[in-house]
């Protein structure tokens, strides 16, 4: 790999809230470059550089919100707004998300059948959940799905598995608006009352989070809750 592609990787992989400003500045520049002299020849290359904001082995020892997942959807739009550079993210969050649920439906009962406890792939899994939860407070998912199949899939099953409770404690905690707009009152209800249930039954997810059951106010759910990260 030349180093100018290596240089681009390293700046993604180590973006944070406090160097974001300098790494974009530096991202375009080099970008600018390889993209006028042959080092960067694809969509593709921009897309894979990007995925090392959000890497799913920053998730462990149950930190559920993915510190740099909103970083991500951030640098994305601000690769859209600057227009030397905007070529290569056309298209990305749409495409982003798209395969994010794919992986999402599929993993999630993926997980279910097997012994993945806390493994990589349940990494990924959450990760994805971060993300597609800022997606949803974009608008980048359709409401049909945010209503009829996101929550409801991870319910389905009459046990809540621990990779469903986490991914629940995330969609709550970044999109429970949004969800509480689009969603219907009894499938938010069951939810919470399984989280609650679940979470009786595991004293370290107890002191993670805890979660009251939603209120019913002038026909629009209230989600109240106290989340400890």
């Amino acid at each position: 790999m030349s180093s100018l592609r290596s240089t681009l990787e390293d700046l993604l992989g180590k973006l944070s809230e406090e160097n974001y400003d300098e790494s974009f500045a530096q991202y375009c520049f080099w970008l600018n470059i390889g993209s006028a002299h042959g080092h960067i020849l694809s969509k593709d290359q921009v897309s894979d550089n990007l995925r090392r904001i959000a890497r799913p082995d920053d998730l462990k020892n149950q930190k559920l919100i993915r510190p740099t997942a909103h970083l991500l959807i951030r640098f994305i739009g601000d690769m859209e707004a600057d227009q030397k550079i905007s070529k290569y993210v056309l298209g990305f969050h749409k495409h982003h998300c798209t395969s994010g649920l794919y992986r999402f439906f599929e993993e999630n009962i993926s997980l279910v059948r097997s012994t993945d406890v806390y493994g990589s792939r349940t990494s990924s899994f959450l990760t994805d959940v971060n993300l597609i939860a800022h997606w949803i407070n974009l608008g980048h998912v359709e409401e049909e799905v945010i209503r009829d199949r996101i929550l409801q899939s991870l319910v389905y099953h009459p046990k809540l598995h621990n990779h469903q409770a986490d991914a629940l404690t995330i969609l709550f905690k970044l999109a429970g608006a949004t969800f509480a707009a689009y969603a219907d009152a009894p499938v938010v209800s069951r939810c919470f009352e399984l989280l609650k249930s679940h979470i009786n039954y595991d004293p370290v997810k107890r002191k993670l989070i805890q979660v009251s059951a939603p209120q019913t106010l002038r026909g629009a759910i209230g989600l109240s809750r106290i989340f400890r990260r």
